[in-house]
């Protein structure tokens, strides 16, 4: 399924296993209402993004994947946050360029600026991190 819209490219890949794909190339307000409406079942998402979104897991989710283009550390901390609000059991795979957005330009930030908030993830009880990888440079998320 594929959405297009002025401002927006969404591709939404979904199968049988339950797994559902996003490929958000910008935010859309009352997306995400709209779509956990739908998957109450959802057990895996694997999510590129190319900006940062408000994440509303779903209960039944057990299998994350973000690659995000760029992040924040404000931004990982909320990610975090989200997760800790979870009461159940997690897999999750984090992957982003560590830096700020503004407009079309990047500003890289160390990536030590986000080993605090690594460590927090790591140490909640019902996340299992299998992967957290910062890159050097813009990764290629498509």
């Amino acid at each position: 399924m594929s959405c297009l819209g002025e401002e927006e490219l969404i591709t939404i890949t979904t199968d049988l296993n339950n797994t559902c794909a996003f490929d958000i190339w910008n935010d859309s307000p009352g997306l995400w209402g709209t779509l956990w409406a739908f998957l109450p079942q959802l057990e895996t998402l694997k999510l590129p993004l190319s900006v940062n979104i408000d994440l509303q897991l779903p209960p039944s989710l057990k299998h994350l994947t973000v690659s995000y283009y760029v992040l924040s550390p404000a931004e990982l901390r909320q990610l975090v946050n989200q997760l800790c609000v979870l009461t159940h059991s997690v897999v999750c795979k984090v992957e982003f360029l560590c830096g700020n957005k503004i407009e079309n330009t990047i500003t890289n930030i160390p990536s030590e600026e986000n080993i605090p908030i690594k460590h927090e993830l790591e140490a909640l009880d019902h996340v299992e991190v299998k992967r957290f990888r910062i890159y050097d440079q813009k990764p290629d998320i498509t």
